[in-house]
């Protein structure tokens, strides 16, 4: 047992060392707005410049009373005399010590050679050689070789946020440390952030660390308050005891923080992305979110609501959604169209009804436009179809064996006829299209149909067309028959043509005046043939006028037989 015992103090003792060691060489005072450390270890004058300058620091400038005030209070309760280092040096060791300038010749270690505050040790000694100064328990201060080992160094670090000494209603005793400071001095006004406090009849640890604003304050890492009777238990707004315990109170519309320290008002900053409602219980607040959103598991967070999937129905056509809402869209060829007469101060509704296309100036069928449900068609007029390579144009159409050509007005030999005829001239002469029989060429397998500007094959029972092949149908799902055509030109619906006086060929002209010749022709030969009839019969009756025997009148003898019947 009492091995273990010893074993168990070694292993303490060598957990403590470190930081023991650093209480038991340093010691550290802040006095307006910085911190003056001295550390109790034999360096020569450049290790120990080193040293401070690793800490964030840099050895003591003493330019000001103030700096020999923090000198006092490190230095002067030693038991015996010391030789500390501070900021001043020499480093040439070709010169000499000016007895008649206020540094004698030296300089700080910040480059300068500036001091409001000199205290050399008396009497002074003119001295050579790379030189740096040690100051004594009684602050005054001596050339010393800068090989030297001194009894320790000065140093003084920047902090930009420092707590107060902690207030007390009572006389307690209380350790000021800081992990690489050492021990705090009694006299000090202030202390940087990372300095511990332990208070050890109370049995409380505090640490001086920043908020968020920068400004240090005495801290727990226990949540809640410690003895009312240190800095009112840490407690933002007042500290009572009940039962023993410190309890921090708020004021009305405010509710205790996680810390248990610190009041704050329950939306105050807000703690939710959108909508914060006070309430009396714990936590003090309820999340809320606007319409078209809604709680994240958080509770805090409000996440966009998809309108769109929830209520598939929301919109008569496109619905899209958006942050916290959704806009409904319309097909193609319709437009959202709010109704001009409503008034509703809370928003009027919206149809799609259909565009008009044909009263675009973008829609351009070359003939004629009829308006569709969402759309809209492009028509003919009679003789011409839809171009399938364009459904704006036109181009000509035969639905007969012959239709007339199309030809140049200023050159009748050039003319042009529909795909599948070709240009021919009738009896008259006249240019016209023939419609090709594609058939004769045997374009397909199966029973080829000749149709006006192109054809059809049919395939036998049995067969699929393949384009111009037919092959057999097994295991394809087809009907039987099978047709395909090639170039065919459907009728599509047309729209009667306006006649154009302009548009008639020479060719026709000709024709039309042929025929009103021999119409002509006709009536004049029946007219002298009746002329030519009435002044034969006029003649013979002269004739039988002038001849007595012409007047002998012949009279019917009847038989015997003919009288009985």
């Amino acid at each position: 047992m009492l091995t273990f015992c010893i074993i168990w103090a070694l292993i303490a003792l060598c957990q403590s060392a470190p930081m023991d060691e650093v209480f038991s060489t340093s010691e550290f005072v802040c006095l307006d707005q910085a911190c003056y450390s001295v550390s109790w270890e034999k360096k020569k004058f450049e290790k120990a410049k080193t040293t401070c300058e690793a800490r964030n620091g840099q050895l003591l400038t003493v330019t000001n009373t103030v700096q020999a005030d923090a000198i006092s209070l490190l230095v002067s309760k030693a038991e015996t005399d010391v030789r500390v280092w501070i900021g001043l040096e020499q480093p040439f060791k070709n010169r000499c010590t000016n007895m008649l300038e206020s540094l004698r010749g030296f300089s700080w270690v910040s480059g300068d050679n500036k001091t409001d505050y000199t205290n050399w040790r008396k009497p002074g000694v003119r001295k050579c050689g790379a030189l740096c100064v040690t100051v004594h328990k009684d602050g005054t201060w001596e050339e010393t070789l800068c090989d030297f080992k001194a009894d320790g160094y000065l140093c003084e670090l920047e902090y930009t946020g420092l707590c107060s000494p902690l207030t007390l209603k009572s006389v307690v005793n209380i350790t000021y440390s800081h992990k690489s400071l050492g021990l705090g001095r009694s006299g000090g006004s202030i202390f940087p952030s990372g300095t511990n406090a332990y208070i050890a009849s109370l049995k409380d640890s505090l640490f001086c660390a920043s908020e968020g604003d920068g400004q240090p304050q005495w801290k727990s890492e226990v949540p809640g308050p410690w003895d009312c009777s240190i800095e009112k238990g840490g407690c933002e707004n007042d500290c009572v005891m009940e039962d023993g315990m410190s309890i921090c109170t708020c004021p009305p519309e405010t509710h205790l923080k996680d810390d248990g320290r610190t009041c704050v008002k329950p939306c105050d900053p807000n703690p939710c992305s959108q909508l914060c409602i006070p309430i009396s219980e714990s936590p003090g607040f309820v999340c809320m979110c606007q319409e078209g959103y809604e709680l994240a598991d958080d509770q805090k967070t409000c996440i966009d609501i998809d309108d769109c999937a929830v209520n598939p129905n929301i919109c008569d056509h496109h619905c899209t959604n958006t942050i916290g809402s959704f806009v409904c869209g319309c097909k193609p060829g319709l437009e959202l169209v709010t109704n001009p007469d409503c008034d509703d101060p809370d928003g009027c509704p919206s149809e799609c009804v259909d565009i008009n296309e044909c009263d675009s100036p973008f829609t351009q069928c070359e003939h004629d436009c009829e308006n569709l449900e969402g759309g809209y068609r492009c028509f003919c007029f009679e003789g011409f179809v839809v171009d399938e390579n364009n459904p704006n144009k036109c181009k000509r159409f035969c639905n007969t064996s012959f239709c007339q050509a199309e030809c140049d007005i200023n050159d009748i030999n050039k003319c042009e006829c529909p795909d599948g005829y070709i240009v021919d001239q009738n009896d008259e002469g006249m240019a016209i299209c023939t419609d090709v029989d594609e058939c004769e060429s045997n374009p397909c397998d199966g029973i080829c149909t000749n149709l006006f500007g192109s054809y059809e094959c049919t395939c036998p029972e049995g067969f699929i067309a393949n384009g111009s092949e037919c092959k057999s149908e097994e295991g394809s799902g087809l009907p039987e028959t099978t047709t395909t055509a090639k170039r065919p030109f459907e009728t599509p619906p047309t729209k009667p043509s306006q006649p154009d006086i302009h548009s008639l060929q020479p060719a026709m002209l000709l024709g039309i005046c042929i025929g009103v010749i021999s119409i002509l022709t006709v009536l004049i030969a029946i007219l002298c043939h009746m002329l030519r009839k009435h002044y034969m019969e006029e003649h013979a009756l002269d004739y039988k006028t002038k001849n007595n025997e012409k007047n002998v009148r012949l009279q019917q003898v009847k038989t015997d037989s003919q009288r009985k019947l």
